[in-house]
């Protein structure tokens, strides 16, 4: 079958429904990390902020693949605004949710440390300012991205010189493996520190911490299954960009055609990860399970309290005969 028709239909069915689940799903992370028994952990703070940043890696980069892939829709390859606009957002804002799910290890592995020194770093106040930095920090710089991409030979690429080589290096370190490789090492610590916090038997020595609270075992727990996937379906992205880097030479069409479904299959993989990622946190915590049901009762009491009033007219007909049945009741009753 003609790669060229995979990618299309993949992207019409696969990654609309992708879409819609990522959008339900993150829609309902940003509301369970907002309720109260969540929202005051550090922890929880960087999985809001992440899952903020998917919302908008959905509706952003997910939909113009969907559009440019599924229905030939690609106005940067025409529009110079466009085209810088999109090579600057769509590797900036897949930086967020990465690198806010690298900080929340970071804050797990300080949570978990035995130094109530390392544990002072794990604070809302400190996850506050954390926050903003990352923000700020990856939008400053990448600005590199609008200066250095425009429309060369009518496509929307980056211009001719030093540049190419220097993005290639940095698509493969930033959103690629720098954060892979940071997310494995803190997970690999957090576990060992957590694993080392249950064995715990003997009294408790000056300055060692107490075993750690349930709710932080389970956020720690959630944290862990989102690196595993992260790593999973992340890693495959830098890798075929250091094999599409490597390998020059002549290639037959055949293969530039399977080249072309891999480079597409692990941008889907990426997509994937973010939509699972509501899922995971339902799986593997119970607090999140308590919190989604609390939620799901919330909105239905909320919505039960909003639902309007019959019309008037009605209300008084029903009251009348209301009244009128419990006259004629007491009548009875006294006859």
């Amino acid at each position: 079958m003609d790669a060229d028709l995979v990618i299309q239909q993949m992207s019409r069915y696969g990654m609309i429904s992708l879409l819609l689940i990522g959008d339900l799903g993150t829609i309902f992370n940003c509301l369970i990390f907002r309720q109260p028994a969540l929202k005051s952990n550090p922890c929880s703070m960087y999985f809001l902020a992440s899952s903020v940043s998917q919302l908008f890696s959905f509706n952003f980069g997910l939909l113009t693949r969907i559009l440019s892939f599924g229905f030939t829709i690609d106005p940067s390859n025409t529009s110079l605004f466009y085209c810088k606009l999109r090579s600057y957002l769509s590797i900036l804002v897949p930086l967020f949710p990465r690198f806010y799910i690298l900080l929340a290890c970071l804050d797990r592995w300080a949570n978990s440390s035995s130094s109530a020194h390392l544990r002072k770093w794990s604070s809302v106040k400190i996850a506050r300012r954390m926050i903003l930095c990352n923000f700020l920090f990856w939008l400053l710089t990448s600005v590199h991205l609008l200066i250095f991409n425009s429309i060369v030979q009518n496509k929307c690429q980056n211009v001719p010189g030093f540049y190419p080589t220097f993005y290639s290096f940095y698509v493969l370190i930033v959103p690629g493996l720098g954060p892979i490789a940071g997310m494995l090492i803190l997970g690999l610590l957090t576990l060992k520190n957590v694993k080392t916090n249950r064995r715990r038997i003997h009294p408790l020595r000056a300055g060692e911490r107490p075993r750690m609270k349930q709710k932080d075992l389970q956020l720690c727990q959630m944290l862990l299954f989102q690196v595993l996937i992260n790593v999973l379906l992340n890693l495959p992205s830098p890798l075929y960009l250091i094999y599409s880097t490597f390998s020059t030479g002549y290639k037959s069409p055949q293969r530039l055609a399977i080249e072309k479904l891999m480079s597409y299959l692990v941008l889907f993989l990426v997509y994937l990860g973010y939509t699972l990622s509501f899922f995971l946190y339902t799986l593997s915590s119970r607090t999140y399970r308590h919190e989604f049901v609390r939620l799901f009762k919330q909105l239905k009491h909320t919505l039960s309290r909003q639902r309007p009033l019959p019309p008037a007219r009605y209300q008084n007909v029903h009251s009348n005969v209301v009244y009128t049945i419990r006259t004629q009741t007491t009548t009875i009753r006294t006859s």
